[in-house]
């Protein structure tokens, strides 16, 4: 391994977040190994916020984080900060092995706000400073869902599960695919030995007793008080899209641990599932008239004869759109009128297709759980889907789109992924709006 740099047979780093077992991580190796949790974490946070203020360049701030990791001559050297340099590290050495610790969006967040409210930090302090770099308040304002973690001196939940997601898919993206292991914090016992095979230690170095999560003291945890609905919603959102952007990335094995440590360890007791906001959709001032336009676009590729299945109806404008001859199916969460199929896409539940040649699909999938057994469902119609979506990108990134309701977070490429994979070519695409798209996808 070219990790001999340091003189060691092993060269390794733990780049999980704080609060992901990094501390049980390096107790796994230390009493036999040159290992260390967290090593002069203040010197390399110090560089770390000098490189932020433009006070080092990226050059000069890698020579630094070189000279003092070579100095420290470390054969495991596991820091949440080294998850927040890693590309850095990654450039200065890309055959180490790199440890990815790893937890679920909800225990993750929970953990970080209960260890921040039992370890206080001093105001202008360089680990507040780190912070604050971290989190970016500046980015992620409070909501009025917000409150109770306002009303405490903590950040806004965007915040923390903004950074959740940029660490992980950072390192993700990072790391040659074939350098990384994902170890999901609750299982870094079970895989201790494949941990030190991977980094070239000896299992025999391994001392499992000592792995544990390093727990805090418990303290009231104000997500407690949080609307649950909001707080599952954002939960969802960043794990979704956590799993778009660097699910690819991985295979086989570091897959597998990948969405075990996505799962929530409630999850044997049945948790509560993502649910649709009903009272939303049951409210008719939520249906604006503003959408006609969105109606007028799609109703052009409808020909005279179809019967068109529209998903989400809601006021039903297309169908006072639509050519001579067209029989007009109408479904929705709720009933809009006597005609309409009650249905929820995220319990499952899709209407029947039988006989359909069209399905409308407007301002629909930006609410979906799982836009990908939407997809499978649609396709099994093998008619045509008229389709808007307001892709992700810059001008709709994340928070904003979260703040929308929004509870997937897709690009252009994802939707023709969807097609293509369920045997759909896209015919057409026009803008709506600045924002929104109007997709037309035909069977192949």
């Amino acid at each position: 391994m070219s990790g001999a740099v340091f003189g060691s047979g092993i060269f390794a780093f733990g780049v999980g977040a704080a609060k992901t077992g990094t501390h049980s991580l390096a107790a796994l190796f230390e009493d036999r190994r040159r290992a260390a949790h967290e090593p002069e974490a203040e010197s390399l946070m110090r560089l770390t916020l000098a490189r932020a203020t433009g006070h080092l360049t990226e050059a000069e701030f890698a020579t630094c984080v070189d000279a003092q990791f070579r100095r420290l001559d470390l054969e495991l050297n596991v820091s949440q900060i080294n998850g927040f340099i890693v590309q850095t590290l990654a450039a200065l050495y890309p055959d180490a092995a790199y440890v990815l610790t790893l937890r679920d969006g909800e225990s993750w967040v929970r953990s970080f706000v209960n260890h921040q409210r039992t370890r206080g930090l001093p105001q202008g302090s360089a680990w507040q400073a780190f912070r604050n770099l971290r989190f970016q308040p500046q980015h992620h304002p409070y909501t009025v869902n917000d409150t109770p973690l306002a009303n405490n001196g903590l950040y806004s939940l965007d915040a923390y599960l903004s950074y959740w997601l940029r660490h992980n898919a950072d390192v993700i993206r990072s790391v040659r695919a074939d350098r990384l292991f994902v170890a999901p914090t609750d299982q870094i016992a079970r895989e201790a030995e494949s941990i030190a095979h991977f980094i070239g230690a000896d299992p025999a170095d391994v001392n499992a007793e000592k792995s544990h999560d390093y727990a805090g003291d418990y303290v009231h945890n104000p997500l407690d008080d949080m609307n649950p609905d909001y707080l599952r919603a954002r939960i969802t959102a960043y794990t979704d899209h956590l799993r778009g952007e660097v699910r690819p990335l991985l295979s086989g094995r570091a897959a597998r641990l990948f969405e075990e440590a996505l799962t929530p360890r409630a999850a044997a007791a049945g948790p509560a599932q993502p649910a649709t906001d009903l009272a939303r959709w049951s409210n008719p001032e939520n249906l604006s008239d503003r959408w006609r336009y969105r109606s007028e676009l799609a109703a052009r590729f409808i020909p005279a004869g179809a019967t068109l299945l529209d998903i989400g109806c809601g006021k039903m404008a297309i169908e006072s759109l639509l050519p001579p001859g067209c029989r007009y199916i109408p479904a929705d969460v709720v009933a809009r009128d006597s005609r309409t199929i009650v249905c929820d896409l995220n319990k499952g539940e899709f209407p029947p297709v039988s006989g359909v040649t069209h399905i409308s699909m407007l301002g629909v999938l930006e609410y979906a759980f799982d836009p990908h057994s939407v997809w499978r469902r649609l396709a099994e119609s093998r008619a045509r889907i008229v389709m808007s979506y307001i892709v992700l990108r810059a001008a709709f990134p994340v928070p904003k789109r979260i703040a929308m309701g929004w509870v997937n977070h897709l690009t252009r490429a994802d939707l023709l992924t969807f097609a293509e994979a369920n045997s759909y070519a896209l015919n057409a695409e026009q803008p709506i709006s600045a924002d929104n798209t109007l997709f037309v996808f035909d069977p192949v």
